[in-house]
């Protein structure tokens, strides 16, 4: 696979440092293999704990939250059984024993976070296996937040775990997100990255990603019609996703005012089984409905969908894990291939646009055609990782991982469908991206204070990108020398670090849990060409931040949560003028500085509350705020883009009302219902958006300017909701958005004409423009389980609604960046997964089983989505 060149001296360093930590975590891993008593110091760990009188299973769930245990136990062993009410701080050990007092069963610590509860009698005449292990009845899984630890939130949160990854799959990665209300990952088509729009904030690191605790929301400049904020990762290597929506309270949140998702990379516990110390993952899989990629400058496109057994996409991943005492270690390796892909072939390829009240004029959502292949949809991606884990006698712990992703992808500029049609887009020379991310982190928690649990992490992430920013209107191989310009490598990297603690106090008054922490991020974007006529993005940002948050319990229906943050911001732009002296002229003569800088300071205060009236059901309400200093995309000189002296950090004030309801045993025994449901008002003040001016003094100058309009506000209602009988199971999941609007703005292309008030818009030339969600989204999922669960078959239905809002007239959504429309649409899909022995698992799907054409939304580059496409795999856990 291609590689960008990039500088070597910082290469030269990122490699030793690299190579110097993980060299320092072998040596930890090795220490703490040959360390003993580690385990019976984490069993003996104090633990706050606060659980009411119930039944024994939903005891144990919360208890093991808490204290943060995995806990493993035959079916139906707590059946019929109830727990004590148990409130105070004591031993995890003590609470156990406290918790199953009378109830005839008993516990074993397996590792220093895995409990096994069984009943004394039969695990005495349990048989054993061949190495002298005990053979149990299937065995039930609680603890370690997962799926049910959102419904255990007072605050708007989803998770999405490794089961939900692997039931329908998807081509692209944006896919993961088609079943989270509220998240959509923008333009998904068009590359394996991903840009997260969470509840239509999206862009200029107003939605951080990360990865393992590391950050890589890196810029990448789309031409006039729009930026990205882009992230990338295999998620064949991902254990789950955490998503926290609006501004993030804890070390990972600064500058967050949307939400923080968060990816975790498979870990020992996701491979190794229980009573081993060694596992492995093999996994593998083809897909349907697509075609290897034709020579680049190939203009003509096939149409008609390969057959079913043409095979021209798939991807296989190995992971494998060991543990040493209480040191393990986990590594894997993906690989992926695509061809280009077919459209679907029943669907409009038009909508009726609502010019003014009650008048329709019909518009056109793409050029391209039904049935039709997508060139440059082609993608080759390899990626791998490695983590070690240890934990010594008094409470240290250490970890290290490194993540490394290389891609070589094809995409659209998203002016060239819609601008020249899409009979002049040709298959192109692909763009190539390679990251590397690393992070050390240190745990300090020891057994006998509740005062401190320390953690500190530092992680660096370093991307070389040669992606196209710019394109002429036909590709010509005679004329590559001049067109692979368009095509600049850029390096970009991140470095960061967070501290916090955690201190629990307890008393007659009630329980008070304070965590306090900083964080600091550089961000340095440089180009290696900086001779390119389109001037590239050249800058270095700053940002640090300190936050202390409470949580305060005073009775056991009632607690407060609350907390401050500080953040500070420091841009610096490089750009270098040597194609257009004139605009450095520029810049001199009108602020009195050749170059931008622009630095800032805020507080965000944020408090809670919430209601617990009985065990099962959790009222809450939340105002966050957020402080986001400008990006290096909005703060930096770019070719069509002049950077604003004056620009200030955008400011959000999101209040947030929602219930939780989380109870067993409802209708038949052993039956889960799940239910969370929001109403949401976000509004970021000071917004910073993109408009065109003019000057008289440069009227050859048409400037395109970030500047702060008076405020965007976005509200809605939210639900997430699930049932599980064991013998089948539904989900269903939905937003709908009652108000979004963009307040004293910039009207007029060319003209800087002032809006007044609020408008249910979008304004001409924001990017914005296509942040723009869709008014609804619906997502239902119904499945069953056959043959003793070992067979589970089902399907999904999406709906998505039409763009929540519009603009008055197709002109209103700018010349140079006009807004994308979509026609509201219903996908059907369908999955199938067979348990064929303990091991081996085979598992089939089908996407878009109706072959409907559509664009997905917020498609920036008016690409539509994949027809029926069939997906087959295997998964091998031993």
């Amino acid at each position: 696979m291609r590689k960008v060149a990039s500088g070597q001296g910082w290469h030269y360093g990122f490699r030793r440092f690299r190579a110097g930590l993980l060299g320092s975590a072998a040596l930890l891993l090795a220490a703490g293999a040959c360390g003993t008593g580690v385990a019976h110091a984490q069993a003996a760990r104090t633990v706050s704990v606060n659980v009411r009188a119930q039944d024994l299973g939903a005891a144990l769930t919360i208890f093991a939250d808490q204290a943060g245990l995995r806990l493993l136990l035959p079916s139906g062993v707590v059946a019929g059984r109830t727990s004590p009410a148990l409130s105070g701080t004591m031993t995890r050990e003590e609470a156990l024993s406290r918790l199953l007092a009378g109830t005839g069963l008993s516990y074993r610590f397996t590792s220093a976070d895995t409990v096994t509860i069984g009943d004394r009698v039969s695990a005495a005449h349990a048989p054993v296996d061949a190495q002298g292990a005990l053979v149990l009845d299937p065995v039930d899984v609680v603890g370690t937040g997962g799926a049910d630890a959102p419904y255990r939130t007072p605050a708007s949160v989803n998770h999405i775990s490794r089961e939900e990854l692997d039931r329908t799959g998807g081509t692209s990665t944006s896919d993961i997100f088609r079943n989270t209300p509220g998240v959509i990952a923008a333009d998904g088509r068009n590359s394996p990255a991903i840009e997260v729009n969470i509840r239509g904030v999206q862009g200029m690191n107003r939605t951080p990603v990360r990865v393992d605790g590391t950050l890589q929301n890196v810029p990448v400049y789309l031409g006039y019609f729009g930026a990205s904020n882009r992230t990338y990762v295999d998620p064949d290597l991902l254990a789950g996703i955490d998503i926290t929506k609006g501004p993030g309270a804890g070390a990972d949140g600064a500058g967050s005012i949307g939400g923080v998702i968060n990816m975790r990379t498979l870990d020992a516990d996701d491979i190794i089984k229980e009573g081993k110390d060694w596992g492995i993952r093999l996994r593998g899989s083809v897909s349907s409905n697509s075609v290897s990629a034709p020579p680049i400058g190939t203009f003509d496109k096939r149409i008609g969908a390969p057959g079913l057994f043409d095979i021209a996409s798939g991807h296989g991943s190995i992971v494998a894990a060991r543990r040493f005492g209480d040191a393990e270690i986990v590594a894997g390796l993906a690989r992926r291939k695509q061809g280009n892909y077919f459209t679907g072939r029943h669907g409009p390829d038009t909508i009726l646009e609502e010019t003014t009240e009650g008048s329709f004029q019909e518009h056109q959502i793409t050029a391209v055609k039904r049935d039709s292949e997508i060139v440059n949809s082609q993608r080759e991606v390899l990626s791998a990782y490695v983590k070690g884990k240890a934990s010594f006698d008094g409470g240290h712990s250490v970890e290290a991982s490194y993540v490394y992703y290389d891609s070589d992808f094809g995409e659209v500029m998203p002016s060239q469908v819609s601008r020249f049609g899409w009979d002049f887009v040709g298959q192109q020379e692909p763009n190539q991206v390679t990251a590397h991310r690393l992070i050390a982190k240190y745990g300090y928690k020891p057994d006998d204070s509740d005062l401190i649990d320390l953690r500190f992490n530092v992680w660096g992430t370093l991307l070389d990108q040669k992606t196209r920013s710019a394109t002429p209107v036909i590709w010509d191989p005679n004329t590559l020398p001049i067109n692979s310009r368009s095509i600049v490598p850029i390096d970009t990297y991140m470095v960061g670090s967070e501290i916090s603690n955690t201190s629990s106090f307890h008393s007659d008054y009630g329980d008070l849990t304070l965590n306090y922490g900083a964080s600091y991020l550089l961000e340095d974007t440089k180009p290696l060409d900086e001779g390119n006529w389109y001037l590239p993005q050249n800058g270095r940002r700053h940002e640090g931040s300190a936050f202390a948050r409470f949580d305060y319990a005073p009775l056991d229906w009632l607690s407060f949560n609350g907390g401050l943050r500080y953040t500070a911001y420091k841009t610096k732009d490089r750009v270098s003028y040597r194609n257009y002296p004139q605009y450095e002229q520029y810049f001199l003569d009108e602020y009195g500085i050749s170059r931008n800088a622009l630095d800032g300071s805020g507080w965000s205060p944020h408090l809670g509350v919430v209601l617990t009236p009985v065990d099962s059901v959790q009222l809450f309400a939340n105002y966050t705020t957020g402080y986001r200093g400008p990006s290096l995309t909005e703060a930096n000189f770019k070719y069509d883009f002049f950077p604003n002296p004056y620009l200030k950090a955008e400011r959000s004030q999101n209040w947030e009302l929602g219930a939780n309801v989380l109870k067993d045993d409802v209708f038949v025994p052993g039956d889960k219902l799940r239910l969370k449901v929001a109403y949401f008002d976000n509004t970021i003040k000071d917004y910073i958006a993109r408009g065109t001016f003019t000057k008289a003094s440069y009227p050859w100058l048409g400037m395109l300017i970030p500047y702060n309009m008076g405020a965007a506000k976005f509200a809605g209602t939210e639900a997430s909701a699930s049932y599980d009988a064991g013998s089948w199971f539904v989900e269903a999941n939905g937003i709908r958005y009652s108000r979004i609007a963009f307040c004293d703005g910039v009207a007029g292309y060319g003209a800087g004409l002032p809006v007044a008030g609020c408008v249910n818009h979008s304004l001409p030339e924001d990017y914005s423009t296509n942040y723009i969600p869709p008014e609804y989204t619906l997502s239902g999922t119904l499945g069953v389980r056959l043959f003793d669960e070992r067979l589970t078959i089902g399907a999904r239905v999406s709906k998505v609604g039409k763009r929540a809002i519009s603009a008055p007239s197709s002109l209103d959504g700018g010349l140079i960046m006009p807004k994308k429309l979509w026609a509201p649409y219903t996908v059907v899909d369908a999955f199938a997964s067979y348990k064929v022995n303990d091991s081996v698992t085979v598992s089939f799907s089908g996407e878009n089983l109706t072959n409907r054409f559509y664009m997905d939304a917020m498609s920036l580059a008016a690409v539509p989505a994949p027809g029926r496409t069939f997906r087959a795999s295997v998964t091998t856990n031993f």
